[in-house]
């Protein structure tokens, strides 16, 4: 749903928060599951376009201190192929 809005943000003005398509879609669309939903994008030229996204992935006790750490992934899709990079990382700053 998010990807929708996005989209309807950028390419029709839509001024709507997220929480409010949401809950629109939530409300009007019935026996749909937002994980099934799909949209697609455009082709585009090898190199051209990517996706870049942070996302949790878990936790990580550093051997050497005992010390925890929350474990983020710096994640870049290229559009072309779909192949995706991901790098761990202990900060996001």
């Amino acid at each position: 749903m998010t990807t929708v809005w996005q989209r309807l943000r950028d390419e029709r003005g839509l001024a709507a928060s997220v929480a409010s398509f949401r809950r629109y879609v939530r409300e009007r669309i019935r026996g749909v599951r937002p994980e099934d939903v799909k949209v697609p994008k455009e082709p585009t030229a090898p190199g051209q376009v990517s996706d870049l996204d942070y996302g949790r992935l878990g936790h990580w006790v550093d051997p050497l201190t005992g010390r925890g750490h929350v474990v983020e992934g710096f994640v870049m899709t290229l559009c072309a192929s779909r192949r995706h990079y991901l790098r761990p990382a202990l900060a996001c700053d």
